[in-house]
């Protein structure tokens, strides 16, 4: 079993029991318990889980940012589907918020079809990916490199964006309801709620799991949101308003 699909599976208990063993999951994986081991020391140092005498807890979503290289592990094929629905909204010449989400960098692999976008983001990844696209001008904030994160955040970062106004802006967040968007960490809720505030446009993108999740930080109310673009229909699409179920793609 390759690294990912492990942690996958680890991840996955979690959140089904709120606690494993060790020696369960040497059981359910067949592997070695150093190999677990390092896994749970993996995903502690994500945020995900606590190491106990023997095994693990999960911690609560509600107050918890993952790390990017778990979040870039999760819903691959979704955030392809909903990257390519968000590309029907750019034009040639351009100028983008991006935020430094995994949702938000799978944009990447579609802006070869433009030219001339000025690009602005306070991710450390979008700019590496981006480097050899000759009709793209990149700008990227300053600031502090947030712990297992390609985010770059804090006063620096937060005073670099408020001076641009661009066309349109692209963020995901950690949870959707009916009345909202929500992050767990208030820096880069800070740094989302200015990027929606001074585009003239703002599309969420999110995958469906987003609206079975919580958090507990405010970004935006729906209403500051043009269109939210998702893999599928959530189930708690019924609870929003009519108004708010126009916004939906997906």
């Amino acid at each position: 079993m390759i690294p990912s699909e492990r942690i996958e599976q680890i991840k996955e208990l979690l959140y089904q029991q709120k606690s494993v063993s060790i020696q369960e999951l040497c059981d359910k994986l067949f592997c070695s318990p150093s190999t677990i081991r390092r896994d749970l020391i993996d995903l502690e140092e994500a945020g995900i889980l606590r190491r106990t005498h023997g095994g693990a807890v999960l911690v609560s979503k509600n107050t918890t940012e993952f790390s990017s290289y778990i979040r870039s592990l999760e819903n691959t094929k979704e955030k392809h589907y909903i990257s390519k629905i968000a590309t029907t909204y750019i034009k040639d010449d351009m100028s983008i918020f991006m935020d430094s989400s995994s949702t938000v960098h799978a944009l990447c692999n579609h802006l070869y079809k433009f030219k001339n976008l000025i690009i602005i983001t306070n991710s450390i990844l979008i700019p590496y990916t981006l480097i050899n696209h000759d009709d793209l001008t990149v700008f990227c904030t300053g600031g502090v490199q947030k712990r297992h994160s390609y985010s770059l955040i804090g006063d620096m970062s937060f005073e670099f964006i408020k001076n641009y106004k661009p066309d349109l802006c692209f963020v995901s967040c950690k949870a959707v309801d009916e009345t909202g968007i929500y992050e767990a960490d208030f820096q880069q809720t800070t740094i989302k709620k200015k990027m929606i505030q001074n585009a003239t446009k703002s599309i969420l993108l999110v995958d469906s799991s987003k609206f079975k999740d919580s958090a507990f930080m405010s970004i935006s109310d729906l209403t500051n949101i043009d269109t939210i673009i998702t893999d599928k229909r959530p189930d708690t699409y019924p609870n929003f308003t009519p108004q708010l179920q126009k916004k939906f793609k997906w």
